[in-house]
């Protein structure tokens, strides 16, 4: 779901519907980001 650019910086590698079997792992990943830049809709 998230990988690094070349800076270290957080990107998103899936473009579109999220797969359900990734949905619990990105939802943990929501909660722990300390900066509440990752927003699920």
């Amino acid at each position: 779901m998230f990988g690094a650019d070349e800076y270290g910086n957080a990107v998103v590698l899936i473009d579109g519907e999220l797969p359900m079997e990734l949905e619990a792992s990105t939802r943990r990943a929501q909660g722990n980001c300390p900066e509440h830049a990752i927003i699920l809709e």
